[in-house]
């Protein structure tokens, strides 16, 4: 295996605390392993048998992290002053028709603004074979040492989605400038509604973190419309779950349980509310008034039934206390990062340590499911 003989500044392998096992310390930077497994490389380190290798036995598409064209940026980023060859590289495999797809590790005050708009405006001109460029924040733990990077804000994120936005329209006569996408996490940093789910496309960087949202929205509403019928209102009454979550996931999954309110409102008093993710961004479940303790087990006892003989007109009167219930009955838990801390808020990188501390804090005899993320596993 081909590893990585850069010192990038916002490297994630350098930022990793001492003790864990030992291949989570390799920093691989090898093409096949890019083609296989969709790991993110830099060209640094290929030799002209490499390419013509990669050419002549197809070994696409590759994942890149480019980061920028600007040489004296790309020292800085790459923290060696013969990185260079990579550009070079870049370009010789677009000219052999290899497909790639384009990572940029957005560092403020670094590779933003004009640089970020030189980097574009080149992939998007000089480029033909580029399947999507994706941009994302640096990912800084709390072990990170380098005094240079820093980490996006609320505002400063929104200022990176207005920039891509105005970009992509400015140059939307160019086909290839519809390929880029911001990482979720500047639209959750921001507080900003997500893209489209069909502007997406074939989902190219979600392993990227890129999409994953929207793509979990989209689904979450196809299971809504499909199983939570006036027939099947009351199991999800008598189901206690615990959703263990993110920082980041916390706001996703507060979308989830909006989606599920609004249609059991839908069930109940014939609302027009649409189903689609992004209208539910604003829909404040947080004001309707019903504090499910107003209702005592004699009331409980009496919606049930009333939802059993399945007559939203007979019900339209306990909407609140139904939706009490649903709230109560559905408890999303976020999961500080402590094990990493800086600015890892996303659900991929939680440690079971953080998860088992913060469950040892409840009292878990009343759930009858205590939902764990799969992609914590690895």
């Amino acid at each position: 295996m081909k590893t990585c003989n850069n010192k990038c500044i916002f490297c994630f392998i350098k930022q990793l605390p001492e003790g864990l096992r030992s291949s989570l310390y390799v920093k691989d930077d090898d093409y096949f392993e890019s083609y296989t497994h969709g790991n993110f490389i830099t060209l640094t380190n290929l030799r002209k048998k490499d390419i013509d290798n990669i050419t002549r036995f197809r070994i696409e598409p590759l994942h890149v992290s480019l980061h920028s064209f600007d040489i004296n940026i790309r020292n800085i980023l790459f923290g060696t002053e013969n990185n260079y060859e990579a550009v070079k590289n870049l370009r010789t495999l677009d000219k052999n028709l290899v497909r790639t797809n384009i990572q940029i590790v957005l560092c403020p005050g670094i590779n933003d603004g004009k640089d970020l708009k030189n980097t574009l405006d080149i992939l998007i001109n000089e480029f033909n074979k580029v399947l999507s460029i994706g941009i994302v924040p640096a990912g800084l733990t709390r072990y990170n040492k380098s005094p240079v990077i820093k980490s996006y804000d609320a505002s400063s994120s929104r200022d990176v989605i207005s920039f891509v936005e105005d970009y992509k329209n400015e140059n939307k006569c160019n086909k290839n400038s519809q390929k880029i996408f911001l990482s979720d996490e500047f639209y959750l940093v921001g507080k900003n509604i997500f893209p489209e789910y069909k502007s997406y496309g074939k989902f190219l960087q979600m392993q990227n973190g890129i999409g994953k949202t929207v793509n979990f929205l989209h689904d979450i509403c196809g299971y809504i419309k499909k199983n939570i019928t006036p027939g099947k209102l009351n199991k999800l009454l008598d189901k206690n779950i615990l959703i263990i979550t993110s920082e980041y996931g916390k706001d996703i999954f507060k979308t989830v349980l909006k989606l599920i309110l609004a249609e059991v409102v839908k069930i109940i008093d014939g609302s027009n509310i649409s189903g689609g993710y992004n209208e539910y961004h604003y829909y404040d479940i947080d004001n309707n008034d019903n504090n499910c303790s107003c209702c005592s087990k004699e009331e409980d006892k009496s919606i049930n039934n009333k939802i059993n003989e399945n007559k939203p007109d007979k019900i339209a009167m306990d909407k609140k206390k139904i939706l009490g219930r649903i709230k109560k009955n559905l408890d999303i838990m976020p999961v500080k990062n402590r094990f990493f801390g800086g600015n890892i808020k996303v659900t991929g990188l939680l440690s079971g340590n953080d998860i088992i501390s913060k469950l040892d804090s409840m009292l878990l005899d009343s759930y009858e499911k205590i939902l764990i993320p799969d992609c914590i596993f690895n």
